[in-house]
């Protein structure tokens, strides 16, 4: 079994990406597929080829990003590097660590035993000790650095908290894979809670993003509008994520969250 997984970098910074890339070797990831656009990130290539250096991971540039086409973009990126549809992929954006309860190869196996082809979880969002939007650091690991598990998206934004996480490759998942073609419910390995996307949107620089697109590229009435509108009234003067506040269920988690379970199909 050969496991992909490809991802965007659109505009932002790059500093979860050696995290990112840790993780998702470690849990069984054969090759990578970064999808870089041309227009936004071309200042921070030497950065990227930096931190891939060595690394089953192939650069697939673009130009004229649009979330319709987003998806569009991962898959011929993964075709180009040999995924072909009965092949797995794990579906994760650069600030999403994906934690499932079983090694990814046995899960995959117990899939297609079942018949499905799709699965899906849910986000933990992951904030600083303070709840401060700090800066990711190369060390030490993100769950150390963002020890807080909270349900901010849910709660506070409103959002929509579901991701595909694992898919064939045959299989359309929508832009931001939320959702699959294909029934991804009925998980046939543990309970739907086992599955669980920690999302370390909640860093420093984000409310300046999140300002700037909100008054330039996004409608302030769209869906996104208005959880951004929700997340900056919530945060408030300070930019602080108040996670005191009962409504997000703020817990510490161990340093071992996300939890990796190693393949079983070969020796790491």
């Amino acid at each position: 079994m050969k496991l992909f997984c490809a991802t965007t970098l659109r505009n932002g910074p790059v500093d979860l990406l050696p995290h990112w890339l840790d993780h998702y070797l470690r849990l069984g990831v054969d090759q990578f597929v970064l999808c870089v656009l041309s227009e936004g990130m071309s200042g921070q290539i030497d950065e990227i080829q930096s931190v891939i250096a060595g690394l089953p991971v192939r650069v697939h540039w673009f130009s004229d990003w649009t979330d319709e086409r987003q998806q569009q973009v991962l898959r011929n990126a993964l075709d180009d590097v040999g995924c072909r549809g009965e092949d797995w992929v794990v579906h994760a954006d650069l600030d999403e660590l994906n934690e499932f309860p079983a090694p990814v190869d046995e899960l995959a196996r117990a899939m297609e035993k079942a018949g499905r082809s799709a699965v899906h979880g849910n986000f933990v969002d992951r904030v600083s000790a303070g709840g401060w939007l700090v800066a990711a650091k190369p060390s030490p690991s993100l769950a150390e650095q963002y020890p807080i598990e909270c349900v901010l998206t849910d709660r506070i934004l409103k959002g929509f908290t579901e991701k595909i996480m694992l898919a064939r490759h045959e299989v359309w998942v929508s832009g931001g894979h939320h959702k699959a073609g294909a029934f991804s419910g009925g998980h046939v390995v543990g309970q739907w809670q086992d599955y669980r996307v920690h999302h370390f949107k909640w860093r420093a620089g984000l409310l300046e993003r999140l300002r700037w697109a909100l008054a330039n590229v996004a409608a302030a009435d769209s869906q996104w509008g208005q959880e951004t509108q929700r997340l900056l009234e919530f945060v408030g003067a300070e930019g602080r994520i108040p996670i005191e506040d009962e409504r997000l269920e703020s817990r510490l988690a161990g340093s071992s969250s996300p939890k990796i379970r190693p393949r079983t199909d070969r020796s790491m």
